[in-house]
């Protein structure tokens, strides 16, 4: 038994790896664009999102390529589960313990469609998004470091980064939370649950009252976060934050992160504590 363990360590190890990323100018999307470019995403047919430009010859019906007139940055989603190979790839993984993400044949397509667009924009420009396994792949691509930044709502998390997770702590690898990237779930999604298991907590917690684990895994979920709070990289400029903007970040977040009471503290110390999670 204790020669399977060490084995199956190793073998979580390997999984565990932390990306090189440069410094590069990072995007924020309102909840309700986010919400419209995921549900782009699933669609057959490639049309414009608001302000994002649809790229006819790199889109697909996985994946999505977007422009934005007057930038360099290029939106890239990778839809989640929606057809039949999809779903087969799923039952396997969740019946084969060591049957890995990149052995799929649907992730194989996502990878070959990523590089087409890696080669024709550059990864320094690329924001990855993905919903659900799409998520999966994003998070893949980044740590292959074919984009700049990424977007994860509610990612599947498998027995197996549950266990690379644990292996790299017996190993004692530290890792810091990439500030690049972004994990949203929505409280009650059953998909994305493991998170709570993981050491790098979600950073954007979309609330839920509901028990329907298919609303709770739905992009509709994202009308829950109002359109003041901007998803991707921490929290913008916090030099135009007032002190009750400041007191309000703290409050939302207090129960997630542990973070310590307002009252009394003046802006220095609330700035502080705000940059220490975001």
């Amino acid at each position: 038994m204790k020669n399977i363990f060490e084995s199956n360590l190793k073998y979580c190890s390997l999984l565990y790896h932390t990306p090189t990323h440069t410094t590069h100018t990072t995007m924020k999307f309102a909840p309700s664009e986010l919400k419209k470019l995921i549900e782009a995403s699933y669609e057959k047919e490639n049309v414009n999102v608001g302000k994002f430009i649809v790229d006819q010859g790199l889109s697909t019906d996985r994946v999505k390529v977007f422009t934005i007139d007057g930038s360099s940055d290029v939106v890239v989603v990778h839809r989640g589960s929606a057809s039949a190979s999809d779903w087969s790839d799923n039952l396997k993984m969740a019946t084969q313990l060591f049957r890995g993400l990149e052995s799929s044949g649907t992730y194989k397509i996502h990878l070959r469609q990523q590089k087409k667009i890696v080669k024709k924009y550059g990864a320094a420009n690329i924001v990855l998004i993905g919903h659900s396994r799409g998520g999966s792949y994003a998070s893949s691509f980044y740590k292959k470091n074919m984009g700049k930044q990424v977007i994860t709502y509610n990612k599947p998390v498998t027995v197996q980064n549950i266990m690379s997770d644990k292996a790299a702590i017996l190993m004692g690898k530290k890792r810091g939370r990439d500030k690049n990237e972004t994990k949203i779930r929505t409280e009650g999604d059953a998909v994305s649950i493991g998170e709570k298991l993981l050491r790098n907590k979600v950073e954007v917690v979309v609330p839920s009252d509901s028990n329907n684990p298919v609303s709770n895994h739905s992009p509709d979920a994202l009308d829950a976060l109002g359109e003041e709070e901007l998803i991707g990289s921490g929290f913008g400029s916090l030099k135009k934050l007032r002190v009750a903007d400041l007191k309000a970040i703290i409050k939302k977040h207090k129960k997630q992160y542990g973070l310590p009471g307002v009252t009394g503290l003046k802006r220095a110390e609330l700035k502080a504590i705000v940059e220490s999670i975001g």
